[in-house]
């Protein structure tokens, strides 16, 4: 017997379930990254420090290049790009492990441990994730090695792959938290088809705070080229996504759950999850 066609996703009210989560859920917010918010600034801290010393002489150098100097070479270009890479690198498996122990949270109600999460949904979380974030950077390797010309094309390909791609693939993330090895990438693959479009804008608008917040933070030191300083901006950046993070989570949460209609919460949580599903979005 041929399932019956789903819905199209709310996608406004799924959005406004994701922002309403952490208003819901804000001691278990503080659970799953209260340890990483402290553990994580020195070593972005370090990072930004060293990498800074890595391409201090290659920006110099690339911001002279407009007053006759040489243009960067091919391998400085790439070292620009590679720096890039570690503090991304660094920042993920927090973010992971938050995001994962928000995903079981809204999903299945499981209440966050306060110690750090690093187990093996974790890490599949954290694999998943890194492939997610190469495809990201694409825009950004033309603008470092191919110059304007070859960045904007790559940009325009990374926004292309971001729509029908990223956007339908990354509702596979909850299944990997769940450790749900029923639910394949084919499967999400399928039942997102035809809702690209909201899926692309219901994660833009989920990550939307993090724009103002970065702006505010890099705004002042725009053209500082003190060491420190920036550094310390890292910081707060990190600070940001990581609150950004559990929004655009919990809206892959919220969408996952439309797509594939698990079970409903326990009624430890069960006041927000039947109040959102009379809507027609379970809640967490």
């Amino acid at each position: 017997m041929k399932d019956a066609p789903i819905p199209k996703l709310p996608v406004w009210r799924t959005v406004g379930l994701a922002y309403r989560s952490l208003l819901d859920h804000p001691g278990a917010a503080i659970r799953c990254s209260w340890a990483w918010l402290l553990l994580m600034p020195p070593v972005v801290f370090a990072v930004s420090w060293l990498m800074w010393l890595v391409t201090s002489r290659i920006d110099a150098k690339a911001a002279a290049a407009g007053e006759g100097s040489p243009d960067l070479s091919t391998a400085e270009q790439l070292i620009q790009f590679l720096a890039t890479w570690p503090g991304l690198l660094i920042e993920l498996p927090a973010l992971c492990s938050m995001a994962v122990a928000w995903h079981r949270l809204l999903l299945r109600s499981e209440i966050p441990a306060l110690a750090l999460r690093h187990d093996r949904p974790v890490l599949a979380y954290l694999g998943v994730s890194t492939l997610i974030a190469a495809l990201g950077q694409v825009g950004t390797a033309g603008f470092y090695v191919g110059g304007i010309a070859m960045g904007l094309t790559s940009f325009i390909v990374t926004i292309v792959l971001g729509l029908f791609l990223i956007a339908r693939a990354s509702v596979y993330l909850p299944a990997v938290a769940l450790a749900d090895s029923h639910v394949t990438f084919r499967q999400v693959w399928l039942r997102t088809r035809g809702n690209t479009w909201r899926l692309a804008m219901g994660t833009l608008v989920a990550w939307l705070p993090i724009l103002p917040a970065t702006i505010i933070v890099l705004w002042p030191f725009d053209d500082t080229k003190d060491q420190l300083v920036n550094s310390l901006v890292s910081v707060g950046v990190f600070w940001g996504t990581a609150l950004t993070t559990f929004i655009a989570v919990a809206f892959l949460s919220y969408a996952y759950r439309h797509f594939f209609a698990p079970p409903t919460p326990s009624a430890h949580h069960g006041s927000a999850g039947n109040k959102t599903a009379r809507h027609g979005v379970p809640g967490g």
